[in-house]
């Protein structure tokens, strides 16, 4: 076997699709990167190689890739649902009483102002 070229994998990544693979992990990595810090999960990049022999053609491969992005999800609210008589799941609770609500008259009140000094404290209490 003859000696390993210590950047062949780069160099492979690097002419894959013409640059197209290399270009398309770096954007996945950036969008990956900002997922993971907004959500504060694990994320996961899955870059598989194939590698396929041409028959009859000693030495030549047909290289193919596929890459794979795991990103987080962002974290889902729940909504509470009360089941009623019908069946149906409802936002009210069915056994919750009802408050009847009204607008409370709105009066207009004389503006004073605080007192500046202990002095008319003691003025304002007497």
């Amino acid at each position: 076997m003859s000696k390993i070229n210590p950047t062949g994998y780069i160099e492979l990544v690097r002419d894959l699709r013409r640059g197209e693979t290399l270009d398309e992990l770096s954007e996945e990595l950036a969008d990956l990167q900002q997922r993971c810090k907004q959500t504060g999960k694990v994320g996961e990049i899955i870059l598989k190689i194939k590698l396929r022999p041409e028959k009859g053609m000693d030495g030549m491969f047909n290289v193919t890739d596929e890459i794979k992005v795991k990103k987080p999800e962002f974290d889902r609210g729940a909504t509470v649902f009360f089941e009623h008589k019908d069946l149906q799941l409802r936002r009210e609770d069915p056994r919750q009483q009802k408050l009847e609500l009204r607008e409370a008259p709105s009066e207009e009140q004389e503006v004073r102002e605080a007192p500046k000094s202990s002095t008319q404290i003691r003025q304002v209490a007497k």
